[in-house]
Order: structure tokens, then sequence, then C-alpha cells
């Protein structure tokens, strides 16, 4: 399921370029049961030595600018973010939570609730095109030969790249639906992915590599609507793999 936030401000909005943590912060504190927020922060849904927190948000959407000087990104209200889950319970905590508030918090800036809209991510083809709305990152961590860990991102053009994505799908799909997907099929496509889409950002001083732009998935239609609802790729609760269909391709 997505939700779509239109968050309103007398004000421009004013915001560190690396904004997740604060977007994140803010999705856990608005959450209706604390006992609930605590433990999904804490823990998530388990899997072996893995821990899935099962949701994903995009970049914040509107008209802004750049501020070189600050280091800062300045935003035209109205902005609109997207945020999905494919839990109900954690959809249902985000809304009703989001329902009993007027006004929540960014940083210094308090914005206005203005609209909250839903929809299903229902696919029922098994082929679509979607565009990342924060970017999708694949990485492996090695340890070196002096025993110290290095990270490698990888880029949707190496090889490695479409069988961690669907490696990290299965995963997901085994939590949600309990059993292991049946079938094998599963490709990732960059379609207009090029120089330009590659971003680094940083998430609490870690810099974290991933790529913008437009992909084609192909597999199971279930599995598809899984990418849409809990994100492609890694680190989907820090704000990275939210994407969503591209109409008419």
């Amino acid at each position: 399921m997505r939700l779509t936030i239109t968050l309103q401000s007398d004000e421009k909005i004013n915001l560190p370029v690396n904004y997740n943590h604060m977007i994140q912060a803010m999705i856990y504190n608005v959450m209706d049961d604390p006992t609930f927020r605590a433990y999904l922060h804490e823990h998530g849904f388990e899997l072996g030595k893995r821990s899935f927190k099962m949701f994903t948000f995009s970049w914040l959407m509107g008209k802004s600018v750049f501020e070189e000087s600050t280091k800062r990104i300045i935003f035209e209200p109205p902005v609109k973010l997207v945020v999905c889950s494919p839990m109900n319970s954690i959809m249902r905590e985000l809304g009703s939570g989001l329902l009993k508030k007027k006004y929540i918090r960014l940083g210094e800036n308090l914005l206005q609730i203005s609209e909250i809209a839903t929809m299903n991510n229902d696919v029922n083809e098994s082929r679509i095109r979607v565009k990342m709305l924060s970017p999708i990152v694949v990485y492996s961590t090695f340890e070196k030969p002096d025993q110290n860990k290095q990270t490698h991102y990888y880029s949707p053009f190496e090889e490695r790249f479409n069988e961690l994505v669907k490696q990290n799908l299965e995963k997901k799909y085994f939590i949600v639906y309990g059993e292991n997907l049946s079938e094998d099929g599963f490709l990732i496509e960059p379609v207009k992915v090029g120089g330009r889409h590659f971003v680094i950002t940083s998430y609490k001083n870690t810099w974290i590599k991933g790529w913008m732009g437009e992909y084609e998935l192909r597999g199971n239609p279930k599995l598809l609507k899984l990418a849409l609802d809990a994100g492609l790729g890694s680190k989907n609760s820090l704000g990275y793999g939210c994407c969503e269909v591209v109409q008419g391709k």
C-alpha cells in the first residue's frame, strides 16, 4: 500500500541536503501505538540474522533549489511525501497517527498535513516499468585480509546487481507470505539510467551510493507488487528504494 502525504507551510521549507533521518524519525514518531513503534524501530521483522523494517519512503517532491553557500535545500510548499509498506500493521499505525495530527515537524520546519491519499500498488502483469522516488541501493560487504570490512556498492550495469535485488525481494516475500517464492524468474533492467542518476548521500555520517532513474521489472506479479510496497534493494527504511509505476509504459 502507498500513502501520499501533502505538506503545506506558510514559509519556505529549509532542510539539510541529507534529510532522510528527519523523515524517518517523523514516520516513527507519528505512529499511533508507542509499543508498536518501539518494537518496529528496535526489532522489525526478523528473518535469520537479518531484520527488515518493511517500509520505504520517497524524497520530498516539490519545487526546490540547492543553496550552495549553506549546503541546504529550500523547498517551495507544498511538498509531497510517499510512504509504502506491504504490512497492514505499519500502514494502519501511520495512517491513524497522521489523521490525529494537524502538523508535523521536520527539523525546524512546522508543516501542516493538508492531504493524505491512499492507493493500492496492484500489479496484474509480469512486466512493469518503474521510476525511483528515492535511490536504489545494492551492496555487499567483504572482509579484507587485514580483517577490516569493505563495502562495495553495485551499479545497475553490473551482473551481480540483479541477483542481489532478487535475493532481497525473496526474503521480503517470505516475511509477508510465510513461504518461498516458487518461481525463479526475476529481472531488473536499467531503461533510463545514466551517470546523472548516480547519487551519493549521507545518512547519519555514513556515505551511501545509489541510483535514481527508470527500470523495467519482470517476474511474478506478486513479487513486483512487493517491490512497489516494500522497496527495491537495501536500506529501505532509511529512505532508499521507493519507486512507482511509470504510467503508459
